[in-house]
């Protein structure tokens, strides 16, 4: 390129990827030969066309598209074992800087202890295909995902599913109907209990994908 030729969508989502995977636009510019203002210009106009689509919005599945989503876990599953999983649920610490006394009431919420970093917790779910059906800035970095869970709108969605839908979790979630977690402690060592915290797995994974 010689750099007088129109900037094209396919080099607009290329500078947005690379920014979004941590680049700068040193990464392109020799390649694609934009300046820095434009680099910065064509990532924030592509993220703002992303965000206006439509077709691209996060929504969770009406009761007319369970059996879709579905389908798409039955289709990763061995052999289609697990049939009825809707949706891949975990929780994600997402940092940030220490917040300000005048800023919140509570500073030491959104420190956890276990990532040992300020934060605060999201909720999300997404489908087989690692694409977002949910997320939400659920609570202060410090709450653990139940309680996190519970403040959220998709808590009363996992109530309202007919039988035999569930959601895939981890450990750190509390069983119900409709929200199904791996066995722990001493019962995951028992050759049935394994069996289904592997299959289980193949679903669950999806989020961790997700996350990336």
């Amino acid at each position: 390129m010689t750099g007088m030729e129109p900037i094209c969508c396919e080099i607009m989502l290329h500078c947005m990827i690379r920014y979004l995977a941590g680049g700068s636009y040193h990464d392109v510019r020799a390649t694609v030969f934009i300046s820095k203002p434009s680099f910065y210009r064509l990532v924030w106009h592509t993220i703002d066309c992303i965000n206006s689509c439509q077709a691209l919005d996060v929504k969770l599945p009406g009761i007319d598209e369970l059996n879709c989503v579905r389908e798409g876990f039955k289709r990763i599953s061995a052999d289609g074992i697990m049939n009825g999983c809707v949706g891949a649920l975990d929780g994600y610490l997402l940092r940030i800087t220490a917040p300000s006394f005048a800023g919140c009431q509570n500073v030491a919420a959104y420190f956890s202890g276990h990532y040992c970093t300020y934060g605060v917790n999201v909720q999300a779910m997404c489908d087989a295909d690692c694409r977002f059906l949910f997320f939400a800035l659920a609570a202060p970095g410090k709450t653990n995902d139940v309680v996190a869970l519970r403040k959220t709108s998709l808590s009363a969605w996992l109530e309202s599913l007919p039988p035999r839908f569930f959601v895939a979790s981890d450990c750190a979630y509390s069983i119900t109907e409709h929200l199904v977690a791996p066995y722990s402690g001493l019962q995951r060592f028992s050759e049935w209990c394994d069996k289904f915290n592997f299959f289980l797995l193949q679903l669950r994974i999806r989020i961790e994908m997700a996350f990336g």
